[in-house]
């Protein structure tokens, strides 16, 4: 159960004439500030909501760009993560070993710094997604999307981030909800409206925006209209109702938020970087390798970047944590287990090899599974699924006998499967009744194909054979008694006794 964050208490109170003074002195006649230049000018102490709110529109009026100074990557690529693997096994690689130097370098945020970073990447997300969403060839665009998600050509988690609930639901209730936005937004798209006066149109045009930003896209798409906007601006071609001048500014402000907030996002990441290497360095020997845990730690953490809510006041390392060892974790989960199990199993799994090991340094000996049921406290049901999860599993070329190479499938009984002896005798009879009715006429051979089965594994009547052959029930017995009759006269009627009884 996860631990709901404690109320920050309340604030002091802080004098915004002092700050609001000693940041103009700082920046009279400067372009930029550093992350690390803002933490000394606003310490801990008087470091909160209020104050960063100040701070950040003293600086958007005086045109101060926030710059970071600080590492530059947030986590080592994909190409060198799968460059080197040796580390699995304790040897070092020099592109993580890289890394490390330079995580060893950034220096921790202070409380400030980590407000004012939250409060960028949100105004910086604010300002992206209302110029991207304000556009009415992108909204026109956007929409088409829309209609193909609502009619399942492509999958609504390709375009929306959404839910785990929803997800196992089939996407029915989000689905719904988005058909019907749609439909409300169909009005404000038809002919008509475009006869309509200027100012009305830009209302109409706010709405779409604003019913289009209710939904959580995934970032690679956002960056996808956005490549599509400036294509579009740079063809000449001007946006609809939107002329290539006023197009072109879109651009421009939508690449400067972008900006923004890559650099903030980038300093609230790096300066916990450490944190994530403290994390994985718990898990290195549970399955995978720490330069692995690392990347998939870093996931997470820019996953807590994007959902950290700096207005409530909490310290962002604190926050970032869980969605750190979540993302590890998950990683663990379907990396060791040759079956996937989900994350909350593995994690009672964990636990109950954990209390196993305590039980025994306390007692010397090993706890018994009424004593593990009793320390984990569960029911019977669920202490039996962790057992049986926790049971490893055994390659079929594993080798049980060295001296002779024999493998555990070498001994292994296949319940299910005859055995050889069975099956040459099964081969050798169906060899044996294809000669004997092979003797027969056809109608007969029909006959007795349909009355034993041989041909379907399924016998007929004869009111069934009957209907088949659309004849009467008493010239199906005489065929049938007619083709046993010459059965028993042939040469292989002593190898036939049983088969027609």
């Amino acid at each position: 159960m996860n631990r709901r964050p404690r109320t920050p208490a309340p604030a002091k109170d802080i004098d915004l004439s002092d700050i609001r003074s000693r940041l103009l002195h700082a920046i009279a006649g400067r372009t930029t500030l550093s992350f690390g230049e803002f933490g000394r000018l606003v310490p801990d102490d008087l470091a909160s909501p209020e104050v960063i709110d100040l701070a950040y529109a003293l600086l958007r009026e005086h045109e101060v760009e926030i710059v970071s100074s600080g590492f530059g990557s947030v986590a080592p690529t994909r190409t060198e993560a799968r460059a080197d693997r040796r580390f699995k096994d304790g040897s070092s690689s020099d592109a993580f070993q890289s890394y490390l130097r330079d995580v060893e370098q950034c220096e921790l945020l202070s409380h400030s710094e980590e407000l004012l970073a939250g409060k960028i990447v949100s105004e910086a997300s604010r300002r992206y997604l209302e110029e991207l969403m304000g556009c009415l060839w992108l909204q026109k665009s956007v929409l088409r999307e829309w209609d193909e998600a609502i009619d399942g050509q492509v999958g609504v988690r390709s375009l929306f981030r959404v839910a785990s609930g929803a997800a196992k639901s089939g996407h029915s209730d989000f689905r719904g909800e988005l058909t019907r936005v749609r439909r409300e937004l169909d009005p404000l798209l038809s002919v008509e409206r475009a006869t309509l006066g200027h100012a009305q149109r830009g209302r109409d045009r706010q709405k779409i925006a604003d019913a289009l930003l209710t939904f959580d896209y995934r970032r690679e798409v956002l960056y996808r209209w956005q490549r599509a906007l400036e294509e579009r601006s740079d063809s000449g071609r001007g946006g609809s109702g939107e002329s290539n001048a006023a197009l072109c500014r879109r651009v421009s402000i939508v690449r400067g938020a972008r900006h923004e907030y890559e650099v903030a996002r980038g300093h609230l990441a790096a300066g916990n970087l450490r944190l994530v290497l403290s994390i994985a360095l718990k898990y290195r020997n549970v399955g995978e390798g720490l330069i692995d845990l690392v990347q998939e730690g870093n996931a997470g953490l820019l996953t807590a970047v994007d959902k950290y809510d700096y207005q409530l006041g909490y310290k962002f390392s604190t926050y970032a944590t869980w969605w750190i060892r979540q993302a590890v974790l998950r990683s663990i989960g379907s990396q060791i287990h040759t079956v996937h199990v989900p994350t909350y199993v593995s994690q009672g799994i964990s636990r109950l090899r954990r209390a196993g090991q305590d039980l025994a340094s306390e007692s010397g000996q090993r706890a018994s599974a009424g004593e593990l049921q009793e320390e984990l406290g569960v029911g019977s049901e669920q202490f039996e699924r962790l057992m049986q999860g926790s049971r490893g599993t055994v390659s079929f070329d594993h080798v049980v006998a060295a001296d002779s190479g024999m493998r555990l499938g070498d001994i292994l009984v296949d319940a299910k499967t005859a055995p050889p002896s069975r099956l040459a005798e099964t081969s050798s009879r169906a060899e044996l009744v294809e000669k004997a009715l092979d003797m027969l006429p056809r109608r007969e051979r029909v006959v007795v194909e349909l009355r034993f089965g041989f041909n379907e594994n399924q016998q007929f009547t004869l009111d069934e054979v009957a209907k088949i052959l659309g004849v009467s029930r008493e010239r199906v017995r005489q065929l049938q008694k007619r083709a046993l009759v010459r059965l028993q006269g042939c040469r292989l009627a002593s190898e036939l006794v049983g088969l027609f009884d």
